[in-house]
Parts: C-alpha cells; structure tokens; sequence
C-alpha cells in the first residue's frame, strides 16, 4: 500500500504535468497532505482526503469572494487553481505575517461547536498560550474570518505566521 503522502505527492506531480509547471521543493507536510512550490511562485497543495480538500476549497472560495488578499494585517493566499479529481489547490506563495490551511475550517459552520463551553474556552486559552504576546493580532484575525463566516479550528505557529518566526 502506497504512503498518503508519497500518493499526495504523486497526484501534485500529476498536477503540475497537466499545468506545464515545475515542482520544486516541499514546503510543508503534515496529516492534511503536502504542499509545494512550483517555478511559478505557486505552491500546490495536495490534500488525502477529499473532505479535507472541499473544506480548504471553500474558504479559499469565500476569501476571494470577500476579495480579501489580507486580513488583520495577516497575508492571505490568492486562489490560482484548483483539480477536484486529484484533490490540488494552487495558491499564491506569500510571506509571512501570513494565514494559510484551512483544511479543518468552516465556511457557515464553525467546527469548535460540537465542543462543549468548557472545552471551547479551553481551545481559546491553549491559542492565547500557544501565540503568547502575538494572541490580540491573532485573536483579531480569527473574530475577523468568523464574522465573515470563515471559522477556524487549527490555530497553531505553522499556519498562522507572525512576523516570520515559525
């Protein structure tokens, strides 16, 4: 049986023959799946699953509807491209202060819900520990992306990049 990652990698090569670009090297992984950049100043993200894929796919779509590039000072990825088959997102590469990965967000439903009070509070003050004297900027891009109905559930360094220290 073929590794998930060495599969996500597989379909961004896939991907990138079918758009005529070079894939250079990988930028990130995790258990979402894989991205990495391109010769274009892209990078393609190469997703497991498709429910992970449909839920990144959707906020990217709301953001580019919201016609938000940034948000709270934080870069915001522009959509490029986009193969629902083998489950690729292209996006714009930017530099930090950045958000990127939604893969476990929420467009109109927001993911922390099906927790309890207790462990919602729990999840806020593990963030608020987790980004330290960054949180009020944090704190501000999450209430931001919320009011628009983009609910975030993965905060953590790797995604939400301040000040370019990961």
């Amino acid at each position: 049986m073929i590794d998930p990652i060495e599969a996500a990698k597989l379909r961004a090569q896939e991907f990138a023959n079918r758009r005529r670009l070079k894939l250079g090297d990988v930028v990130g992984y995790g258990a979402d799946g894989v991205v990495i950049a391109t010769s274009v100043h892209t990078v393609v993200k190469s997703l497991k699953y498709k429910e992970l894929y449909a839920k990144e796919l959707a906020v990217y779509r709301r953001l580019e509807k919201l016609g938000f590039d940034s948000v709270c000072g934080f870069n915001v990825p522009k959509l490029i491209s986009n193969h629902d088959e083998l489950l690729i997102i292209e996006i714009e590469f930017v530099t930090p202060p950045f958000i990127v990965d939604f893969a476990s967000a929420g467009v109109d439903a927001d993911p922390l819900s099906k927790f309890d009070a207790d462990q919602q509070r729990e999840t806020i003050e593990e963030w608020s520990a987790l980004f330290g004297s960054h949180w009020p900027k944090v704190r501000s891009l999450y209430w931001t992306l919320k009011s628009h109905g983009i609910f975030l559930a993965d905060l953590n360094t790797r995604n939400i990049v301040v000040d370019g220290v990961r």
